[in-house]
């Protein structure tokens, strides 16, 4: 073989193995790209609604079972009867009505010693009689005009001091005041059976609703009323 030859073939050797290298060589792949790593989304804080603002008294409204609180719509705020503590009355009025004025009664034939607890038109009786239910009340209201410290008061069928007692409906009795000869009419209404006694007598209390007949009148409203005892 001519020398011409062997360098021919050297040559073209060389070009296979250069072409072989760069088919061995991997084409460089690019690293993957790493996305930033998503971050949950913070829930949010959830806002409070607000407190729907505390309902006002408007009234209290007087049966023969309790005496309630109650705002303009009628719903109760505070229901008091006349068996629990006075004085746990005594505090809960307070805290709608103001202090109340406090009176001693020192008693007579007709009624036992007694404390007034007086809010304008409301007087809650603390009678020193011992209580024992079912029939003899811790204490027992009596309304004499149409608001206590600016809440209206009213019994429980919308029967009010000054209204006409023409239109209460209930047990009525009319007499006569031998000192002013001036009729007038008690009406007994709400009645709620306590007990009966051995000899069959129904005892029962009520919402008496007094007034003036001639005048057709409320003048006063007393709860619980009893149909027994002095």
């Amino acid at each position: 073989m001519t020398r011409r030859l062997l360098a021919r073939t050297a040559l073209a050797a060389l070009i296979l193995a250069a072409f072989a290298a760069c088919a061995a060589t991997p084409t460089p792949t690019q690293p993957p790209t790493s996305s930033p790593s998503s971050k949950p989304t913070p829930s949010a804080t959830p806002t409070p609604s607000p407190e729907p603002p505390a309902a006002a008294p408007a009234a209290i409204v007087v049966s023969a079972e309790h005496f309630q609180v109650v705002d303009a719509d009628g719903g109760v705020l505070a229901s008091y009867d006349y068996f629990q503590p006075t004085a746990e009355v005594v505090a809960g009025l307070t805290g709608y009505l103001g202090e109340p004025v406090d009176t001693e009664f020192e008693g007579h034939n007709d009624a036992p010693r007694a404390t007034y607890h007086d809010w304008g038109g409301l007087r809650l009786v603390d009678t020193a009689t011992t209580a024992s239910p079912p029939t003899i009340p811790e204490h027992w209201v009596r309304l004499t005009s149409t608001d206590a410290n600016g809440l209206a008061l009213r019994a429980f069928d919308g029967s009010t001091v000054g209204g006409s007692i023409a239109n209460v409906e209930g047990e009525i009795s009319d007499y006569t005041n031998p000192n002013d000869g001036i009729v007038y009419r008690t009406v007994r209404i709400g009645i709620v059976p306590i007990e009966t006694t051995p000899d069959g007598f129904e005892q029962n209390f009520a919402v008496s609703v007094h007034g003036e007949v001639a005048e057709d009148k409320i003048l006063f409203i007393i709860a619980p009323s009893p149909n027994f005892g002095a």
